[in-house]
């Protein structure tokens, strides 16, 4: 057990973490968006297609968030859509649109604050999108160059 100045290890504070949709409601929004407007770089982004993302992603349940007690600790959006459309998107040559029943995951937007938070909340994003490919491009504060990739579900069994 840490001490009263000590703060949790990681594993303890990643165990404290509860996984779980947003409210799909117009409170559920404004918390995703209110929690992801003190994080870079989606601080920098324009709010209109930002907000417009995160509106289907709430109404579809397209998303999970990581809880810590009722604070918003984590957010996982995507969209499902095809594999083409996808791949165009993280090329740079296409705009990424949902599909219902869509054969791959866009992965849209991903955040914490805590590093102990990412996994579980990715974890269970990939285990609600079982045996899906997830295709994502990766956006960092600061000059650090943006990651786009695509990755298969495959798990072994």
């Amino acid at each position: 057990m840490p001490e009263a100045n000590e703060a949790p290890s990681p594993q303890a504070a990643a165990a404290a973490i509860r996984i779980a949709p947003v409210e799909r409601s117009l409170a559920g929004f404004g918390a995703v968006v209110d929690y992801l407007a003190g994080i870079e770089p989606f601080s920098r982004y324009d709010f209109g297609n930002f907000s417009a993302a995160i509106r289907f992603q709430v109404l579809q349940r397209c998303n999970l968030c990581a809880f810590a007690g009722p604070r918003l600790a984590g957010y996982c959006g995507w969209l499902p859509t095809s594999a083409a459309i996808a791949q165009a998107w993280i090329e740079g040559t296409g705009q990424l649109q949902p599909v219902r029943n869509g054969d791959v995951v866009a992965v849209t937007i991903v955040a914490a604050k805590e590093r102990a938070t990412l996994r579980p909340l990715i974890a269970a994003a990939r285990k609600l999108n079982a045996g899906k490919r997830f295709y994502f491009r990766r956006d960092y504060a600061g000059s650090r160059t943006a990651r786009k990739a695509s990755v298969a579900d495959v798990r072994p069994g």
